[in-house]
């Protein structure tokens, strides 16, 4: 399903993204008073989660070169000069974290406050990006890259904006 979603016209999934964003809003709007809902919520955050790593750490092979990483910031665009398809693979990094972005701060606490919640999703957001990049270069399965952490953070900030 990924793969189709990945090679969808990027207006396509904008344009998804966008209602898919405000059936979330009406819903949370409407559900959030059952009691149901806060289990809702985090078991479809921990199938996110399962989905991310599966997507990035599991389904990869192993690299036979070695550790191949790439640490200066925004070296993607740089590259995209010659390489169009990596402008589509920083917006696809961008939408795999959208979903936990809308979904985290729901499965937070209720005591803490709005600004609380978006300040912790996006900390731990980072910081499973992060460690899903540490897990690629000590496991060589793929480029571990910071620009995939810069764009990670930012589907989960948009995503917990939503919210």
């Amino acid at each position: 399903m990924l793969t189709y979603i990945y090679c969808l016209p990027i207006w396509k999934i904008c344009l998804f993204v966008i209602i898919a964003s405000m059936i979330w809003r009406i819903i949370r709007k409407r559900a959030k008073q059952y009691r149901f809902w806060k289990a809702f919520v985090l078991v479809c955050t921990i199938l996110m989660f399962f989905i991310i790593c599966w997507t990035t750490i599991m389904s990869r092979e192993t690299i036979p070169e070695g550790h191949v990483y790439s640490l200066i910031p925004f070296i993607t665009y740089r590259n995209a000069q010659t390489n169009v398809e990596l402008y589509r693979s920083s917006f696809m990094n961008c939408l795999l974290f959208y979903p936990l972005g809308l979904l985290l701060p729901e499965a937070l606490p209720v005591k803490w406050n709005k600004k609380d919640r978006f300040k912790n999703t996006v900390i731990i957001l980072l910081c499973l990006s992060m460690g899903i990049e540490a897990v690629q270069f000590l496991y060589h399965l793929g480029l571990a890259e910071i620009d995939d952490v810069i764009h990670n953070t930012i589907g989960a900030t948009l995503g917990a904006l939503v919210t």
